[in-house]
């Protein structure tokens, strides 16, 4: 629970409900629309189950979901246990076109609560719609023993591709382009109202209750000119129609709509479209919309789960034989991703979702390119808030920005003399890191002489500090380092080292920054990347650290006292300890290494107990060996941290290695001597 006390937004992984076979004939497959919600064809699809009150609303079914196989059966599977509570065997020449409906609800007369299961069937030039009912017990339960209900079938105009409960009982049935009210079918269904004129792609298909009076239909929809947005208000025995078109030049690959006046729309061209809705005077208005342009995806599906949270199921490019599926919860009034959530798809897959009860949605893959995978129906835990907030997406950052379409390159940044100078380097090493040097320094000379032009800046007088673009940084880094795998050594120290001392380089411009540092064997670089990149990792801290250990044990001469790397990686600011002690568990893997820090951080704890009150320790530069140890180093001339700051380490070190050490008498005597110290 965040300090607001709101819960923060989570998704977990989902709970794979069922699977299904890709069939052999061609006769049952890619008939039916794979959910109530979308148009794209397969032979299974994902229904609603819904409960009506007496008092006329409406309301998802918690812990149920309905299933269609093409050409098997339809089957009532509880979420909780994937079990099927309820089946019904389809022949294999019906021709199935709607996601299953189902309606729990109590009867008008008896009030016996009943639950029947709607679909239809395709027929000549209508299509039949059949409905089965079944008894059910105050529980919710099946009734055995009930007195069985007769079918009932009745014939709707069109081919049908989908069925919606209203609250008072009657149904909604949308064809291609037409919406047609049948009144309440356990009374004898008719057809009432059909309106036409209707985008055929539909995407979003919801009905939503007002005070149990009237409903209102809305459907997102695609035409040529962009995302269609209808409202239909149902009366008696007719419809009421406010339209809107949100245009586009490009073609959409999913929308979702929301009731409280929010639509998405994602386009070919990866664009996350968000735009407000609202009724005036029986006009719908669209406000101008706010456009996200995201990575390339293969495929993905948009479900709207709470005002401020849009869920995006989308697939992850990979190969064709081990593909991956993401769900992100994507906060539209922040634009970022406030939780991620991935699992593995056989081959590439193409989705459907359904909105369900109980924080779920329910996720469906089919197999794209080979008819020998399964089509997979799997149920996403989803939970948000009601609206969204700040809180939710700090630290967001790391999550959003894989997800968010790379601007393109800008090579020349504000440098296009220098960029295209360093585009033709020679190839040798060292005449390549003189060249680098050579070019940066005219070129920050020039920068200089124009800043001062530019500020009148007297001539004896320190001209103004050339700024430095990020790309230009990043391009000069590259060219100035030696690249990772090397042999070579030499790099354009001159131009590396103004970069770093003027704060210009981190490693989030050039996640290799150290890797390639520590190639050039400069312990000079070494020193100004630990004093002056903010963002240094833990990890990478440690390895220039291992580095000067490894040089002490070999007494390698051209190396510093190791003690002066440690007392830089213990400066300010302080690593993260959970971090650190993991970075000390991968990378040390010598006990001698942990017993030289072990050695010197005691040496720095006696330095500070032992001086005057008001004095300054310092270490002397002599050779010292580790007791019971035939270890030596040198200590160098080293002003130890705060004291404060070794006892922290101290205790880093001890609790990250004292479990190997317990177990190797060897070390017993180190560690009685380091108790009594």
């Amino acid at each position: 629970m965040s300090r607001s006390g709101r819960a923060a937004p989570l998704l977990s992984t989902p709970i794979q409900l069922c699977t299904y076979s890709i069939p052999r004939t061609k006769h049952t497959y890619h008939l039916c629309n794979t959910s109530s919600s979308t148009m794209r064809r397969s032979h299974i699809a994902v229904g609603d189950v819904v409960r009506l009150s007496s008092r006329g609303s409406l309301r998802r079914r918690r812990g149920l979901v309905v299933v269609l196989e093409q050409g098997v059966e339809v089957a009532l599977v509880d979420m909780h246990t994937q079990t099927p509570v309820h089946t019904y065997t389809i022949a294999p020449s019906d021709r199935v076109c709607t996601p299953p409906l189902v309606v729990e609800r109590s009867m008008p007369t008896s009030k016996q609560l009943v639950r029947t299961t709607y679909w239809g069937v395709l027929q000549a030039d209508h299509t039949q719609v059949r409905a089965f009912t079944e008894s059910l017990d105050s529980r919710g339960k099946p009734m055995p023993g009930a007195e069985a209900h007769a079918p009932i079938t009745w014939d709707v105009p069109g081919a049908l591709t989908g069925l919606y409960a209203l609250g008072d009982g009657r149904l909604l049935a949308a064809a291609q382009g037409a919406l047609h009210l049948i009144s309440d079918p356990l009374a004898g269904a008719q057809v009432l109202a059909t309106h036409t004129g209707l985008p055929t792609d539909l995407h979003d298909v919801q009905v939503w209750d007002a005070d149990g009076i009237a409903c209102v239909v809305a459907i997102a929809a695609t035409t040529d000119k962009g995302a269609h947005l209808s409202l239909l208000h149902v009366d008696e025995a007719s419809f009421r129609v406010v339209q809107g078109t949100l245009p586009l030049d490009e073609a959409i690959v999913s929308c979702a709509l929301e009731q409280h006046g929010s639509l998405a729309v994602l386009t070919r061209r990866h664009v996350l479209h968000t735009v407000s809705w609202r009724v005036t005077d029986d006009r719908l208005m669209l406000d101008e919309p706010h456009a996200v342009p995201l990575r390339p995806l293969e495929e993905a599906r948009l479900v709207y789960v709470s005002p401020s949270h849009l869920l995006m199921v989308v697939a992850v490019p990979g190969d064709a034989e081990r593909a991956r599926a993401s769900a992100l919860l994507w906060d539209t009034d922040l634009d970022a991703v406030l939780a991620v959530t991935e699992w593995s798809a056989q081959g590439a897959p193409q989705i459907s979702t359904t909105r369900a009860m109980d924080g779920y949605v329910f996720v469906q893959l089919d197999p794209k390119a080979s008819r020998a995978g399964k089509c997979t129906v799997a149920a996403l835990p989803v939970s948000v808030p009601a609206t969204g907030l700040l809180l939710h997406a700090l630290g967001a950052s790391s999550r959003t920005a894989p997800w968010l379409a790379t601007p393109p390159p800008e090579p020349m940044g504000r440098a296009p003399d220098l960029m295209a100078a360093l585009s033709s380097l020679p190839p040798d090493a060292s005449s390549r890191a003189a060249a680098v040097d050579a070019h940066v320094r005219s070129w920050l000379d020039a920068q200089s002489e124009a800043l001062r032009e530019a500020s009148h800046t007297k001539a004896g007088r320190k001209a103004p500090k050339v700024p430095l673009d990020a790309a230009v940084v990043t391009h000069l880094l590259d060219a100035a380092l030696p690249s990772l795998g090397s042999e070579t050594r030499v790099y354009a120290r001159d131009t590396v080292r103004y970069l770093v001392e003027n704060g210009a380089v981190s490693t989030s411009l050039m996640p290799d920054l150290v890797p390639r540092a520590r190639q050039t064997r400069d312990w000079s670089l070494a020193f100004l990347l630990l004093r002056h990149v903010p963002d240094m990792s833990e990890s990478h801290a440690v390895l220039l650290l291992r580095d000067a250990l490894h040089a002490a044990r070999r007494h390698d001469e051209d190396a510093p006292a190791f003690p002066r790397v440690l007392q830089h990686v213990l400066l300010p600011p302080a690593f993260s300890k959970p971090a650190l002690r993991v970075a000390l568990r991968t990378h040390l893997q010598h006990d001698d290494d942990a017993l030289l820090l072990l050695d010197v951080l005691r040496l720095w704890i006696d330095l500070h107990l032992s001086r005057p009150w008001d004095a300054v320790p310092r270490s002397a530069d002599t050779q010292r060996a580790v007791p019971t140890t035939s270890l030596t180093y040198r200590t160098g001339s080293v002003q130890p941290p705060s004291l404060d700051v070794c006892v922290s380490f101290m205790e880093d070190l001890l609790d990250t290695f004292f479990p190997q050490w317990l177990s190797a008498p060897a070390m017993h005597p180190i560690l009685r001597d380091s108790s009594r110290a």
